[in-house]
């Protein structure tokens, strides 16, 4: 792994995953209370990483493909996590099965940030975002590994913006 590579990522965490993405969704969901416009994002952010992993489009490949690397307590729910929870927030935005029901999940009742109860889906968008937090992390440690370093670099050296990355 090269030093240019190390930085590339850092800066790229720091301005970007740290900078933009961490801390709208704190924003979003602590202090404007905003949580359908914040599990929206969560999605598409799931995505932007699955697509950072795999250096190029797909939503649903990409979304799954970092659910099952990185959030492993999803694996066996992937296809309708996509479907109705996903394309539910990005195409309708009041998706029918799915309930934003609040910001942290009850510590009474642990389990992942998103769950079925009653048929539908239940989202507590800060503690999915802490755990999607973790998961960006692991996938950070992986990059300056050297894993999917080409992949990474395809898309955020090509992205309209992302070029400017100071490195």
């Amino acid at each position: 792994m090269s030093v240019t590579n190390t930085r590339l990522i850092e800066v790229f965490w720091k301005e970007y995953v740290d900078g933009f993405i961490f801390h709208d969704l704190e924003f979003g969901a602590r202090k404007a209370e905003a949580n359908f416009l914040v599990a929206l994002g969560e999605m598409c952010y799931v995505d932007y990483f699955g697509k950072l992993m795999r250096g190029k489009q797909g939503s649903e490949i990409n979304f799954k493909m970092f659910l099952r690397s990185y959030m492993p307590q999803y694996t066996g729910v992937l296809n309708e996590l996509y479907a109705e929870v996903r394309c539910g927030l990005v195409h309708s935005y009041f998706p029918e099965n799915v309930d934003v029901i609040g910001r942290v999940r009850d510590p009474k009742t642990p389990g992942p940030a998103i769950w079925r109860e009653g048929g539908r889906w239940k989202i507590a968008v800060v503690t999915f975002a802490e755990e999607l937090k973790t998961a960006s992390n692991a996938f950070k440690s992986d990059l300056l590994r050297g894993q999917y370093i080409n992949e990474f670099k395809n898309v955020i050296l090509k992205d309209p913006g992302l070029h400017r990355i100071p490195v």
